[in-house]
């Protein structure tokens, strides 16, 4: 009598994946334990062709390939934003003709907006420049196809607030003809300079020292008339880009800054740090943030240990050149350990 075979003993057929090709899986009684190779040990334990398709799938060219794009993109700071739809750098003076009835003499007024930026500082729109407000084209007729396409299209325009707005006759200012006015920090409209004010300045409403200007009230709705308030509590309206006990200062007119530590004070001009009394300042302001210690408490370490010893490092054993040994000696002032010597 002839024992008829069960399914597990019938031949598979071949499987073919990415060139490779298993073999059907034998009977059971052809079945011969093969000495173990590489990539069965590197394969997970499994049996039959599944095994083999899934080395197959694995070491497969294609899923071997690797492709390595660079991301990084700075734009101009001063005149450019980076577009996220066409995925470039884009001037801020692109599509900017129609402010102006004489294309070769466009003049923009915009700049690259910061109030968002992208993962390298890049501005991802653009704003009117200080003193012209935004008008919006909400017609949209001055884009063309090819400007939405090269994604040039601004969608607004930029007009001065001066004069009462003559230039802007479908757009004017809420205000008298002939009254000077100036454009709120946004752009979004234009303002009066209120009798706090030192009057326009520049483009903008001047204010007396160490006053912050205003333009919103306390429910952040804007107002027709700018104010000047004093800066109170140690802080200061900072009128220039600047470093100032080790944090670096960006000049605004709108809003009262203070100093990094809260026993700090500015001066009336804003360019000063001065540690409250009985305090001290220490730290390296080319390393990093200064603070402000308890005088008493800095005396005290300043007497247990001595400065410039506790801010040394030696270095020894140092090779001058490759055909020297290792002999000489140097030693240098650390300014880690002299910012974090009274901290």
């Amino acid at each position: 009598h002839h024992r008829q075979h069960d399914d597990d003993d019938r031949p598979s057929d071949p499987v073919t994946v990415d060139g490779c090709t298993t073999a059907g899986h034998p009977s059971r009684r052809s079945r011969r334990k093969a000495p173990p190779t590489i990539a069965s040990r590197m394969a997970p334990r499994r049996t039959g062709p599944m095994a083999l398709l899934f080395l197959c799938l694995t070491l497969a060219p294609s899923a071997l390939a690797l492709v390595q794009v660079d991301y990084e993109v700075v734009c101009d700071s001063a005149t450019e934003y980076y577009d996220t739809a066409a995925l470039e750098c884009i001037s801020c003076t692109e599509g900017c003709n129609d402010d102006t009835d004489d294309p070769s003499n466009a003049v923009c007024n915009k700049e690259p907006d910061f109030t968002m930026v992208d993962f390298y500082g890049n501005a991802l729109g653009c704003k009117c420049s200080l003193g012209y407000k935004r008008i919006w084209a909400l017609d949209q007729d001055t884009c063309t196809t090819s400007d939405y396409q090269s994604a040039s299209c601004t969608g607004f325009s930029c007009a001065s607030c001066l004069n009462g707005n003559d230039d802007d006759l479908e757009y004017p200012n809420p205000f008298e003809k002939n009254e000077n006015a100036v454009a709120y920090n946004d752009g979004d409209s234009c303002a009066l300079c209120g009798d706090t004010t030192n009057g326009i300045s520049g483009d903008d409403c001047g204010c007396p020292t160490n006053h912050v200007l205003t333009e919103v009230d306390d429910g952040l709705g804007y107002v027709i008339n700018k104010t000047c308030t004093a800066c109170t509590d140690g802080t200061a309206v900072i009128t220039s880009d600047a470093s100032i006990a080790g944090v670096n200062f960006y000049a605004t007119d709108y809003q009262c800054q203070r100093c990094p530590d809260p026993h700090m004070t500015f001066d009336s001009a804003g360019t000063t740090c001065t540690c409250d009394d009985d305090y001290t300042k220490t730290g390296q302001s080319l390393y990093g943030q200064q603070s402000c210690v308890y005088t008493e408490h800095s005396d005290a370490i300043k007497q247990s240990y001595a400065e410039t010893s506790a801010s040394t490092v030696n270095f020894f054993k140092i090779q001058a050149d490759q055909e020297s040994s290792p002999s000489g000696e140097l030693e240098m002032e650390s300014l880690v350990m002299k910012h974090f010597l009274n901290a």
